[in-house]
Parts: structure tokens; C-alpha cells; sequence
């Protein structure tokens, strides 16, 4: 189920949905309106192909379908004037990162040689994504409701990601709202000691 809660109070918060289905919260709309999620039917298991769908907190709190593809679909963002979705999906049997207006319209594709977990810079110019060397990659875009246009993606470096990058559902990294800083969860690099214990004998 998906749930709202307040940070400055305590309490259990409030149910928004409630769901058989498997629900992962991904964003909220920048006019607070919408909740971003991602669902998926869960049997034993079996997981069915994801889709992302809206949740309109004013109202009735409909379910709406947004984004409905041929494969999986997760990680969806708004851009920062709510007017565009981004999103993850293997509809091409490798996950690439899509755009497509809110609630419905033509999507576009943002990455050319694969990537996961999009997000927008907060001027709404630039997407970032990994691609599967994991690179974090930028991209320039213009997306107007005519005519979009996109960039050429560019590698801006590379990072030992502390958790599976490529895993649908899951967030890595974020983006400072200026546009020039990254928060990463990255492994660090350790050297643990290796202990030898010779002519050992087992307990009796």
C-alpha cells in the first residue's frame, strides 16, 4: 500500500492506496497533485512486468495508467514543470530511457546504448541516467509539447555503485538543486586483513 506521512509530526500517517499489487513510490509531482509509482502484480514468485502509474492525491484519488509499455517499466521522475515523464523500460530487450508527456502522449528515447534510473537536472535541460558501464551520463534536452528535441548523451564519470545500478526500482544517486552536485551511494574501497590459523584442532 502507499502511504503519506508528514515530517515534522508524528503518527502512522495515511493510507493513499490500497493495493494487492506490489507498489514502489518513484516521485511527486512539482504541483503536489500526483504521486509517481510503480506497480506490478506479485504471485508466489512470480512478478509481472512493471508498469508506472499516477495516483492523484486532490479528489478521488484515482489510479490513473501513465505508462504502459510493451516490457518493464519503472523509475518514473516528473521533469520540473510537470509536463514530462521519464522513465526506465526493456521494451528494446535492454532497458533505455524514455520521455513521454504527462498524463499521455508520444514518448521519445533519451539514451542510445542503454541506461537506468533518469533524472532531471532542475532547470529541466538536462537528463542524467547510468548506462551500463556505469557511467553517469548527461544528456541536453528541449521538450516542448511540439517537436522535442534531444542531445547527444556525454559520460560525465564513472562510480563503483554501492548497490545494483541496473536493478528496476531502485535509486542510486541524486541531484542537487542547482544542477552541479550528485549524492551517490558508492562502494567504498576497503582492505580487510586475512588471518591464517594453522595446526587447528576441532573441538571435542
Amino acid at each position: 500500500d502507499l502511504f503519506v506521512k508528514t515530517v515534522v509530526a508524528s503518527g502512522d500517517g495515511e493510507r493513499l492506496l490500497r493495493t494487492p499489487r506490489a507498489e514502489s513510490a518513484d516521485d511527486w509531482s512539482p504541483d503536489g497533485r500526483f504521486v509517481l509509482y510503480t506497480s506490478a502484480e506479485v504471485t508466489g514468485r512470480n512478478v509481472s512486468p512493471s508498469e508506472i502509474w499516477a495516483l492523484r492525491i486532490d479528489g478521488d484519488r484515482r489510479p490513473i495508467p501513465s505508462l504502459r509499455t510493451p516490457g518493464t517499466a519503472s523509475n518514473g521522475a516528473f521533469s520540473p514543470d510537470g509536463a514530462w515523464v521519464t522513465f526506465q523500460s526493456n521494451e528494446s530487450n535492454r532497458f533505455e530511457i524514455y520521455a513521454q508527456p504527462f498524463p499521455k502522449g508520444d514518448k521519445v528515447r533519451i539514451s542510445t546504448d542503454g541506461g537506468v534510473q533518469p533524472r532531471w537536472r532542475p532547470d529541466g535541460k538536462e537528463l542524467f541516467y547510468i548506462d551500463p558501464n556505469n557511467h553517469l551520463m548527461g544528456v541536453p534536452v528541449d521538450l516542448p509539447t511540439l517537436a522535442p528535441w534531444i542531445g547527444t548523451p556525454m559520460p560525465l564519470f564513472r562510480a563503483q555503485w554501492g548497490q545494483l545500478p541496473h536493478h528496476p526500482g531502485m535509486w542510486t544517486y541524486s541531484v542537487s538543486r542547482d544542477g552541479q552536485r550528485f549524492l551517490l551511494d558508492v562502494l567504498r574501497e576497503t582492505v580487510s586483513p586475512i588471518t591464517i590459523l594453522l595446526n587447528w584442532k576441532p573441538a571435542r
